[in-house]
């Protein structure tokens, strides 16, 4: 009752991502410091490269982003192809569809509530170095991806990296569709919670790693409705997480566990996580459900 009350509050107070009604041309990498609306031009298939370090460097406050087709933009290996700095709050990525690849990170947030997302009709994809997606303690960000046509969050370390902070959600365009939900892996972790609380990750699908799903330190985040299949490992709390809630996801076809507590030894129990109403076939506590 109080994952599903917290679910009902977190949909209820997440804003709505900004469309832009005119928008500044952003023609090369380079430094937003001023906010306003932007927007990549030309669109369509144009590139936007990086030969070191970030491309798009966001410091201002109040800054919304969009693209006007399937840009590329390429990285060199170091730096985030979109790095929202500490100062730039209340960022906003509105419709945008290009492909992100090349970097150390696809995405950095160091800013507190900032909004990433793409609609069903943009084939975003995220592949990077490192990371996909990394919020970096920050509070109050959300990402929204695509849906299951799209290519997806990918990166080796991890497709999402939440490190810190808290309060962030990960999502899909269409959470509630099976059929529809973003893809997040290809690496050693699909998500990766670290040392960050009451976050949610609601209706994702986290496939091809190590680990499906991560949380380690931190507690009272929520693991609500996602499909984690053609893991190692699908969902792993780790023994220094207590209080967290896995609760109605689909975690079949790992091949080591589909659910894993804490540790193999059948004395830690649940350790204060609450696994309630999961779909899987092997678990290494008796308390899972």
């Amino acid at each position: 009752m109080k994952a599903r009350l917290w679910l009902t509050l977190v949909l209820i107070t997440i804003p709505s991502l900004a469309a832009a009604q005119s928008c500044i041309p952003v023609t090369k990498c380079g430094t937003i410091s001023a906010p306003g609306n932007y927007c990549l031009s030309p669109g369509g298939q144009a590139t936007f490269t990086s030969s070191g370090g970030d491309c798009f460097a966001i410091t201002a406050p109040n800054v919304t982003l969009e693209s006007g087709g399937q840009e590329t933009i390429q990285g060199a290996g170091t730096g985030a192809g979109i790095h929202v700095l500490s100062g730039a709050t209340n960022f906003a990525m509105g419709l945008f569809c290009p492909i992100i690849r090349g970097f150390n990170v696809g995405i950095e947030d160091d800013a507190n509530g900032a909004r990433f997302g793409n609609s069903n009709d943009c084939p975003t994809r995220t592949s990077n170095v490192n990371y996909g997606i990394y919020f970096n303690n920050v509070s109050g960000s959300q990402y929204a991806g695509g849906n299951s046509l799209n290519p997806g969050v990918e990166g080796r370390d991890a497709a999402v990296w939440i490190n810190g902070g808290g309060h962030n959600y990960i999502t899909s365009d269409e959470p509630m569709l099976n059929f529809q939900q973003q893809f997040f892996g290809g690496g050693a972790i699909g998500i990766h919670i670290q040392g960050s609380s009451g976050n949610v990750v609601y209706g994702i699908a986290a496939t091809n790693s190590g680990q499906g799903i991560f949380i380690e330190g931190g507690s009272g985040n929520l693991i609500y409705n996602n499909r984690v299949t053609s893991n190692g490992i699908g969902i792993r709390v780790k023994v220094n997480a207590p209080g967290n809630y896995i609760v109605g996801n689909d975690a079949t076809g790992n091949s080591t566990d589909d659910l894993f507590q804490g540790t193999s030894s059948t004395s830690v129990g649940c350790n204060g996580d609450f696994w309630l109403n999961n779909t899987f076939s092997t678990a290494n506590q008796s308390c899972i459900q």
